[in-house]
């Protein structure tokens, strides 16, 4: 048993490292030939959706709970200057020498949040005359609270380019599943053994 708890230490200690040394990448919401938005793997785990349309927090038109309605709106701001629940807020800025102006900015919001939810997700609505793709919606990593996103405003052939500005941002939420305790014993002891197994035949 001493044997295997260190095995387990070790592998931890292992994953830890290559997790801190391991370079961030941009996670890209979007078909690149279209308008999209890419934020670092920092931020958030994955693109859970883009299109045309809008997100606007409303069940019967949010264009993303339409698409998945496992989730809940909780909060949104625009650029009024305003800050939305859990202190929501953004910024954005033109990327200079861009034709059609790309443009970039930060979001934030209180650590709160995580205080009540247990998955987030963020999402931007950008004004482009529906031209494809107008929203786009990350997951966001565990306890994130901030972070910055990039949006590359495309010429898309058979559309004329029209406004491009960052409408406003919303958060969601979503439970998680919860896993029953025999489930992650039984997960844990088979990933040991996984270890134990390899271990032996390395020495044989």
């Amino acid at each position: 048993m001493k044997y295997i708890k260190s095995m387990f230490a070790g592998a931890t200690l292992a994953l830890a490292a290559f997790t801190h040394t391991a370079q961030a990448t941009e996670i890209l919401c979007s078909d690149p030939s279209l308008n999209n938005v890419t934020i670092s793997d920092s931020f958030v785990s994955s693109c859970l959706g883009s299109g045309v349309g809008n997100i606007n927090g409303n069940p019967a038109n949010d264009a993303f709970l339409l698409l998945d309605n496992s989730w809940t709106f909780v909060s949104k701001v625009d650029g009024s200057g305003n800050v939305g629940d859990f202190g929501l807020t953004y910024t954005q800025q033109d990327i200079t020498g861009t034709t059609p102006k790309d443009s970039e900015g930060d979001f934030s919001f209180d650590a709160s949040f995580w205080d009540t939810n247990d998955i987030g997700a963020i999402g931007f609505k950008f004004g482009t005359g529906n031209e494809p793709d107008e929203w786009f919606v990350f997951e966001l990593n565990d306890q994130v609270t901030s972070g910055h996103w990039f949006f590359d405003n495309v010429l898309v052939p058979g559309f004329n380019k029209k406004g491009n500005g960052l409408s406003h941002i919303n958060l969601y939420s979503r439970e998680a599943i919860p896993v029953s305790e025999p489930g992650m014993l039984i997960l844990m002891l088979l990933g040991l053994s996984g270890m134990a197994l390899n271990r032996l035949k390395k020495k044989a």
